[in-house]
C-alpha cells in the first residue's frame, strides 16, 4: 500500500510562506468564506506538509477538548458502556481509531487531507474554548464562527454518525437497486444534472460494497463537506446560553454533541432538535436553543441541571464516557435506563 498526500501547486491566499494547496475534489484556491471552513479545498503550508508524516492514529474526540476533563497528568477516566467498567487513560490514547479519516484512492494510496482539515478546525476553535472557560461571554462574531464550526464538525465526524449514515445509505441503495436508473432520476429530479451525471451517480451507487460494512471513508467525507456549512449555520443562528457551574460538575463522551428533543421523529443525532448542547469543560455547558430571541445569555448552573446534562451525555454516548479521574460523576451511569 502506498502512503502519500495529494498536493497541487496552487498557492495559499494571504500566506507568507511558499505554500501549496492539498485539495479534496473542488480544487483551486478557496479564499475566505462565511462561518470559517466553507469549501472543498484545504490550504496547507508546504513546510507542514513536507515535515510531517501521514497521520495514522486519529482522535475522534480531539485531545484539546478532552484536556478540559483531565487531571494535571492529562489523564481522564474512561468508562466503557459495553464492559461497564472504567480505567484511567492518557488523553493522547483516548478515542484513537487507526486511519479513521484517511482516504484510500483508486491506486490504493492513503491521503489524510480530512484529518488535516479537522486539525485546522480544532486549531481555530481551541483559543475560543480557552477564552470561554476563562470568562469571555458573549463571544465576538468571529469567535462564535470558529466555535460553531468545531461543534458542527464534531457532530459530523464521529463513528456514531458514520454508522447512522451507513444505515441510511444502505436503505437508499436498496431502493435505487430495486427501482433502477429511473429511481435515481426521481431522487435527483430537483437537481440540474445531465443524463451523463445521473448515469455516473447510478454507477457509483452500484459499486461493490459489502452489506453491513462501513461505506468507504470518502462517502462520509462527502457528506461532511456538504453538511458542515448547513449544520454550522443552523446552530449559529440559535440563541446560545452558557451555563456556568461554580464547581466541577460535568462529564463528556465520544458523542460530545447532544441533541435534546421530546419529539419521537427526531433522531438522537439530529441537529434539528430543540436544544443542542455540549459540555465545554467540567464547569461550562453550552446550550444552543431554537428560540424567538437572538441574544446570548449566561446563568449559574445547579446540581440538578448538571445531573440532567450528564444523564443526557451518558444516554447519548456511543462507546465511552469521560470524566476527571477525581470527580466520580459517572458512578451512577449504569443505572440510567436506555
Amino acid at each position: 500500500m502506498q502512503i502519500r498526500r495529494r498536493v497541487s501547486p496552487t498557492p495559499c491566499r494571504g500566506c507568507t510562506h511558499s505554500c501549496r494547496s492539498a485539495t479534496f475534489w473542488g480544487g483551486g484556491n478557496s479564499g475566505s468564506a462565511p462561518l470559517g471552513v466553507r469549501t472543498r479545498a484545504i490550504e496547507l503550508c508546504t513546510i507542514y506538509l513536507m515535515s510531517m508524516p501521514l497521520s495514522r492514529d486519529h482522535h475522534v474526540v480531539p485531545q484539546f477538548y478532552l484536556r478540559g476533563f483531565a487531571d494535571d497528568q492529562r489523564r481522564v477516566r474512561q468508562m466503557s458502556r459495553a464492559e461497564r467498567a472504567g480505567l484511567q487513560v492518557a488523553v493522547k490514547r483516548a478515542t484513537v481509531e487507526a486511519d479513521f479519516y484517511n482516504i484510500r484512492d483508486g491506486e490504493d494510496a492513503f491521503h489524510d487531507d480530512w484529518e488535516l482539515l479537522l486539525g485546522r478546525i480544532e486549531s481555530n476553535a481551541a483559543p475560543v474554548f480557552h477564552n470561554v472557560v476563562h470568562g469571555t461571554w458573549p463571544l465576538a462574531d468571529n469567535e462564535r464562527e470558529k466555535l460553531v464550526d468545531w461543534i458542527a464538525a464534531q457532530y459530523l465526524r464521529t463513528p456514531a454518525f458514520r454508522f447512522v449514515l451507513d444505515h441510511s445509505l444502505e436503505e437508499w441503495r436498496v431502493e435505487i437497486e430495486q427501482g433502477g436508473i429511473d429511481a435515481m432520476r426521481a431522487v435527483v429530479k430537483n437537481q440540474e444534472l445531465s443524463d451523463d451525471q445521473v448515469l455516473q451517480l447510478w454507477e457509483q451507487s452500484n459499486e461493490p460494497h459489502p452489506r453491513g460494512a462501513y461505506q468507504p471513508t470518502y462517502v462520509q467525507l462527502v457528506w461532511f463537506i456538504g453538511m458542515l456549512p448547513q449544520v454550522a449555520k443552523a446552530l449559529y443562528e440559535r440563541a446560545w446560553t452558557l451555563v456556568r457551574f461554580p464547581e466541577p460538575a460535568l462529564l463528556t463522551a465520544d458523542n460530545a454533541v447532544v441533541s435534546v428533543d421530546d419529539r419521537e421523529e427526531i433522531h438522537p443525532l439530529a441537529p434539528g432538535a430543540k436544544v443542542v448542547q455540549i459540555a465545554l469543560d467540567r464547569q461550562n455547558l453550552l446550550q444552543m436553543i431554537i428560540s424567538d430571541r437572538h441574544d446570548d445569555t449566561d446563568l449559574t448552573g445547579t446540581p440538578e441541571m448538571a445531573h440532567m446534562a450528564n444523564a443526557l451525555v451518558v444516554h447519548n454516548a456511543d462507546r465511552f464516557v469521560f470524566e476527571h479521574p477525581g470527580d466520580g460523576l459517572a458512578e451512577w451511569l449504569w443505572d440510567i435506563p436506555e
